[in-house]
């Protein structure tokens, strides 16, 4: 109910107002990212309790510069929020990526905890195996020529001219081998 009670003695009964963290989620997952690009997501904080909820949150793990959080601190007044977070995963490198969302607060159930996973690809690995090879010429090719660019087929659209023709198969060969 958002406050603590104590009994003091047989006849005071003394309510302290407590802030309560809800947090919308335990894990965020970002789908494959090409590197050096960004994709972002976005979770809650609310406080339900009768006090005011201070928040301080901070990237942890191995890939924790992969990812970034803001706002990083804020308060919540008495049952105020929700409180929207942004998490922006910018991989540097490819690979399969982890990080931790520490969630610092001044409630009962604190720290709180997000996992954070991404997976990071060269831009012209289409197949999402970390690697630019043949089956990615191939899913490069088979697009050629193919109008108009859509959702579906603008990955391999690699000079961003909303066509895929034989300059993306130019631009295709520089990461050969990656």
């Amino acid at each position: 109910d958002g406050a603590d009670t104590n009994v003091l003695s047989d006849s005071i009964v003394v309510t302290v107002p407590v802030p309560r963290a809800r947090v919308s989620t335990d894990s965020l997952v970002f789908e494959f990212a090409v590197l050096r690009s960004q994709a972002e997501l976005v979770f809650e904080i609310t406080n339900i309790g009768k006090a005011e909820l201070v928040v301080g949150v901070v990237v942890s793990g191995l890939d924790s510069a992969d990812f970034v959080v803001s706002p990083a601190h804020f308060s919540l007044a008495r049952g105020e929020g929700p409180q929207e977070l942004k998490v922006v995963f910018q991989p540097t490198s490819a690979g399969s990526k982890k990080a931790n969302l520490v969630i610092s607060h001044n409630a009962a159930n604190s720290p709180s905890v997000i996992w954070l996973t991404g997976g990071a690809v060269l831009p012209a690995d289409f197949d999402g195996n970390y690697s630019v090879d043949f089956d990615d010429f191939f899913l490069l090719v088979s697009q050629l020529d193919v109008k108009p660019v859509t959702s579906r087929n603008i990955r391999y659209d690699l000079n961003k001219d909303s066509l895929v023709t034989h300059e993306d198969v130019f631009l295709f060969v520089a990461f050969w081998g990656q």
